[in-house]
């Protein structure tokens, strides 16, 4: 009888906890004004990216771009709309020096969010497997591949990388300062990183090494 009151007790108290659970709702946005409209554009600068193969680290640099743009959606009847605090970001990085990690046209969708303090904006995508996703690739250009199986055949297949990412977006007046009002450009920061493993022969051994891309843009659009 002990154990049955238990077991009841326990019930009862899980059922409290899911039904806290879906009482929860989304906070709502309010009369919030979009965003997306403000910060649109095309914001000229310079990446930077810094490979690293095992221990090994070089740093590359190169003129670029990233560009934000409003994202559409299509309803259940066809009709195509504008979807409000969210933005197609496409980048654009062409590192001469190392044109295995130059990227062009690579688009995510994104959400853009004012921060609290209205003196920025947050760009990003915070959701695997979506974000950036390209074919990891040598600084020479040789595409990293990985040996699987499919249907119990041994198979060699190009190795897909993605990468979620995080920006902030900086109004400012003409002498450089932060403004709520109408500002002269906007500053702009956006990292991702890509990790992954590729497989090079030492002798006869197969050996993995670990290898990591990250990518910094700094750029600015003038209004």
């Amino acid at each position: 009888m002990k154990n049955i009151f238990k077991v009841l007790s326990i019930a009862c108290i899980g059922a409290a906890f899911t039904a806290c659970v879906d009482d929860v709702k989304t906070p709502d946005r309010g009369d919030q004004i979009d965003p997306v409209p403000t910060v649109e554009g095309t914001y000229e600068g310079t990446w930077t990216l810094v490979y690293t193969e095992n221990t090994t680290v070089t740093e590359y640099t190169c003129d670029g771009t990233i560009q934000l743009a409003p994202l559409t959606r299509v309803d259940e009847d066809g009709n195509s709309f504008v979807q409000k605090f969210a933005a197609y970001v496409t980048i654009d990085a062409a590192f001469s020096d190392n044109v295995g990690q130059s990227m062009n046209d690579l688009t995510s969708a994104a959400n853009v969010s004012p921060l609290t303090n209205a003196l920025s904006y947050q760009v990003y995508n915070s959701v695997t497997p979506n974000g950036f996703t390209k074919i990891a690739k040598d600084p020479d250009g040789t595409v990293v591949t990985y040996d699987t199986k499919i249907d119990d055949v041994d198979v060699t297949l190009d190795r897909d990388v993605n990468a979620t990412f995080m920006g902030q977006i900086f109004p400012r007046t003409a002498d450089g300062e932060l403004t709520k009002g109408t500002p002269a450009y906007f500053d702009a920061v956006l990292e991702f990183e890509y990790i992954y493993q590729k497989t090079v022969m030492n002798g006869r051994r197969p050996v993995k090494l670990d290898c990591k891309q990250t990518y910094k843009f700094v750029g600015k659009l003038n209004k």
